[in-house]
């Protein structure tokens, strides 16, 4: 008997060292994946706020970007705009030296003899054409018209020799001299032709 005794208790005994190799490789099991279902996650956290970070900065970046577009359609408008006035200028001649409006505005007044009095400088003066039935505007460079009054023809004549001195004139001379007996006084108009 003593000896089934021992059989058993050696039976259970090994019984229970499987059991506890059971319960310890199930426990092994449960943390292996207990950790494992951690691990993922940790990179499912990782990976939504990576995502989100990014999201954030693809935003900024797309928000820029359609700035950028904007501010290069303005800047395209601006630029198409600026080219069509400075070819406008360019066509007309305005943008040439020898067509500098202002210093010839500035250098006839500055000639005007007291008793000569301006009513109209007309610098580049405008005319119309019709073409294909459509009126065009374009303009005399190499013209200036003046008229006003003056009392005394040679100093009026005198004037106009003077003005052809002044740098790119070519000629100027006297259109037309009406003496008004009423008020005393000359009106004339004049020409000056450009280089």
């Amino acid at each position: 008997m003593s000896h089934g005794i021992k059989n058993n208790s050696s039976v259970q005994l090994n019984s229970i060292i499987e059991n506890q190799k059971k319960i310890s490789q199930a426990a092994l099991l449960k943390f292996y994946a207990l950790s494992l279902l951690g691990f993922f996650l940790f990179l499912l956290l990782l990976n939504f706020f990576i995502y989100t970070h990014y999201f954030s900065k693809n935003n900024e970046l797309l928000s820029k970007n359609q700035f950028s577009l904007l501010q290069k359609s303005r800047f395209d408008s601006l630029s198409k705009s600026l080219n069509s006035k400075k070819d406008f200028l360019a066509n007309t001649g305005w943008m040439d030296d020898s067509r500098m409006i202002s210093f010839y505005a500035d250098r006839i007044a500055s000639t005007v003899p007291d008793s000569v009095t301006l009513t109209n400088l007309n610098i580049y003066p405008a005319f119309s054409k019709l073409s294909n039935n459509t009126k065009q505007w374009n303009f005399q460079q190499d013209t200036i018209l003046i008229s006003g009054s003056c009392n005394d023809p040679s100093l009026l004549d005198a004037w106009l020799k003077e003005m052809g001195k002044i740098k790119n004139v070519q000629q100027s001379k006297i259109n037309s001299y009406l003496f008004k007996k009423q008020g005393e006084t000359g009106i004339f108009t004049a020409e000056v032709i450009l280089k």
